[in-house]
């Protein structure tokens, strides 16, 4: 009985060691778990960090290779080096003898002996821009269809006018003839650049001559300004661009600096070769995309445009008010008036006739001269007659104004001498 009482002591106790000992061992190991968790997080957060510093942040101008375009120059490696490209145009040295090709080949000798610091060649492909060349072909149009417009109103002026000749009739018609074919070929060349511009797979390569000059080589420069070394540096780059035009010259290649609009589009094509025909750099800067800072229109650009409106308008209203007047003072015509458009209109309609009737040249030139001297007689004629006609109603208008004085007088004769009888008969009385 004791025994079994002291056994069941026993399992209980160790029963209780054991779930004690279980409970010290989960507690154990699960600081153990949070401790390899916290462990990987810290190591997490350093290989983080370690990779941030492997990648360090840099400025996008330093990827650019250039600092800024100026003064048709491009500024480089913190502004202590200017560079200019030369615009060359090609010649077709295929097409030339064997002499032209010599010469050119010399040249090009010439031009090479005559370098003295080093140059960069290159060539660029782009797409055909022919919005200038649109601009200009419509300008063209333009003009000749304003000349052909006043060709056109010559010839009805010189039909309508009864003293011309058929010599000025033959001369005005051929005139006017030449600018209508003038026109249609303009504006069919207009339309055929205009589809050809739709073609954005042509392409054209263009040729440059890159020069630089270093700060460096003006030697010491601690006794001058920023602004000298800049203009002097500026100088020596400009003279070196100018000697390699010349020298090119001497081979027949023509060139030119470009400016800083045109060094911009050359810069964009090389870094935006994809996105070329999207946005090319000229539309973004006619567009004013580069400004930034300001979204809305100047305020002395608005007044100006306000005050150009208003002068339009205000001149259009006046030309509206001088034209109404005008009007209006010929819708009325007198019956002088009316006499001498009707003759004129009969002796126009003479003339037509003549020049359509079938009979030889001089017959006609004979037939105009006289219905021309005719219509100038009658006109004389008429003049005349109404001016007599306006003379002697001058002279009945006196006569009649010199009865109604000697009336006027007469009257006021015998109204003095009514008042004197009166006057008298009162005193009397």
């Amino acid at each position: 009985m004791d025994i079994t009482v002291i056994g069941l002591i026993g399992i209980g106790l160790f029963g209780l060691v054991y779930v004690i000992y279980t409970s010290a061992q989960k507690n154990k190991e699960k600081k153990v778990e949070a401790n390899a968790k916290q462990k990987d997080i810290v190591t997490n957060n350093e290989i983080k960090r370690n990779n941030n510093k492997d990648v360090p942040k840099k400025d996008m101008n330093e990827f650019m290779e250039f600092d800024k375009i100026v003064d048709n120059m491009i500024l480089q490696e913190n502004e202590n080096k200017y560079t200019m490209v030369v615009q060359c145009k090609g010649i077709n040295y295929d097409l030339m003898s064997d002499i032209e090709q010599l010469a050119v080949e010399e040249g090009f000798i010439t031009f090479l002996n005559t370098l003295k610091y080093p140059v960069q060649l290159y060539v660029q492909a782009r797409a055909i821009d022919l919005k200038n060349s649109m601009d200009l072909y419509k300008e063209g149009v333009a003009d000749i269809t304003t000349q052909y417009y006043a060709a056109e109103d010559r010839l009805n002026k010189v039909n309508n006018d009864i003293n011309s000749t058929n010599r000025e009739v033959q001369e005005a018609t051929i005139e006017k003839a030449k600018y209508a074919n003038i026109l249609e070929y303009a504006q069919d060349i207009t339309k055929y650049v205009e589809r050809m511009s739709l073609n954005k797979h042509v392409l054209q390569r263009r040729f440059y001559v890159i020069v630089s000059y270093h700060k460096s080589e003006l030697g010491t420069t601690s006794e001058f300004t920023k602004k000298e070394i800049y203009d002097m540096c500026y100088r020596e780059l400009y003279v070196r661009a100018q000697t390699i035009i010349s020298a090119l010259a001497s081979c027949s290649v023509t060139g030119k600096v470009l400016t800083s609009n045109e060094l911009a589009e050359l810069l964009y094509i090389s870094y935006n070769r994809d996105d070329e025909q999207i946005l090319d750099i000229r539309t973004a800067l006619e567009s004013g995309f580069y400004r930034l800072y300001s979204t809305s229109q100047d305020v002395f650009e608005k007044r100006e445009q306000l005050m150009k409106k208003e002068i339009q308008e205000e001149g259009a209203r006046r030309v509206r008010a001088a034209i109404k007047e005008t009007l209006s003072g010929n819708d009325v015509k007198t019956p002088e008036q009316l006499e001498d458009d009707f003759e004129e209109q009969v002796d126009r309609q003479a003339l037509e006739i003549i020049r359509n009737a079938d009979i030889d040249e001089e017959s006609k030139e004979n037939l105009s001269n006289i219905i021309a001297e005719r219509h100038v007689e009658n006109a004389e004629k008429r003049k005349e007659e109404r001016r007599m006609k306006q003379h002697e109603r001058e002279n009945i208008e006196t006569e009649g104004n010199q009865e109604e004085d000697g009336e006027n007088q007469e009257n006021e004769t015998g109204d003095s001498s009514d008042d004197m009888g009166d006057l008298v008969n009162d005193t009397l009385l």
